[in-house]
């Protein structure tokens, strides 16, 4: 059994995260809410709440309270609005050449079926008392890319991530790795960089829940050599002072 507190903290300490992991939760319809956290005052969008969660608050989100119609889609909560699904919305947001590019990338997006989810939940790792399904990292490139490479630390191989750049928090860091059972990275979309106050220097990376043991033996692993070595830029100092001689 995974110790939510313990995990949090190892990450955090190995990482430096600035952030904190975020657990989160896709509640099907016959799971119950009771032992969730409550649902926000206000409506908010899914990025919204993994930035709260991040910084400490615990919220879980319906149909009723997501205020990102994209978001609710790609969480199964409700049907996708035509102006999106066609392209009409994004052509006019100036992020696509044109309405035919658009609904292409939307007819792509991975998405959780239609009614057969109620809502999604989300808090800090180590306050979460549910067992979360996904954790959502916000972090730079370079401890997104220590976890990337712990994934493969045992088997070896190479990674494939998907991005459409657009849903980066909702479908890249959560549903994609809920369904692929796979991390899946991301450089963050037009929506989280308005809505949230990710940082220019992060992007996303979503851990599938069951393989964070493995990836923490492995960033364990990583410290004993890899991980100072490279922090220490030895080679890089080395060639500068060649240069400099």
């Amino acid at each position: 059994m995974i110790d939510n507190r313990d995990t949090a903290s190892k990450l955090t300490k190995i990482l430096k995260l600035k952030n904190q992991p975020v657990a989160v939760k896709l509640v099907k319809n016959e799971d119950s809410l009771e032992g969730l956290p409550p649902e926000p005052e206000t409506k908010m969008r899914y990025c919204q709440l993994v930035m709260e969660a991040k910084k400490g608050k615990s919220f879980t989100l319906t149909k009723n309270s997501i205020s990102c119609p994209a978001a609710a889609a790609a969480f199964g909560l409700l049907p996708l609005p035509e102006k999106i699904e066609k392209g009409t919305m994004l052509k006019a947001l100036g992020l696509f050449d044109s309405e035919d590019a658009a609904a292409e990338l939307m007819a792509k997006m991975p998405r959780l079926p239609l009614g057969g989810y109620k809502a999604v939940a989300a808090a800090p790792l180590s306050e979460a008392r549910f067992t979360p399904d996904v954790v959502v990292l916000e972090e730079e490139p370079e401890k997104i890319m220590w976890i990337s490479l712990a994934s493969l630390h045992e088997k070896g191989g190479r990674l494939s991530f998907g991005t459409g750049v657009f849903q980066a928090c909702c479908v890249d860091a959560t549903v994609e790795p809920y369904l692929r059972e796979d991390i899946n990275a991301s450089f963050g979309c037009y929506g989280c960089r308005d809505a949230t106050d990710i940082d220019d220097g992060e992007g996303l990376i979503g851990i599938p829940y069951g393989k964070l043991p493995e990836i923490l033996k492995a960033l364990d692993s990583l410290t004993r050599k890899a991980m100072p070595q490279v922090q220490s830029k030895g080679v890089y100092h080395q060639f500068e002072a060649t240069r400099r001689s």
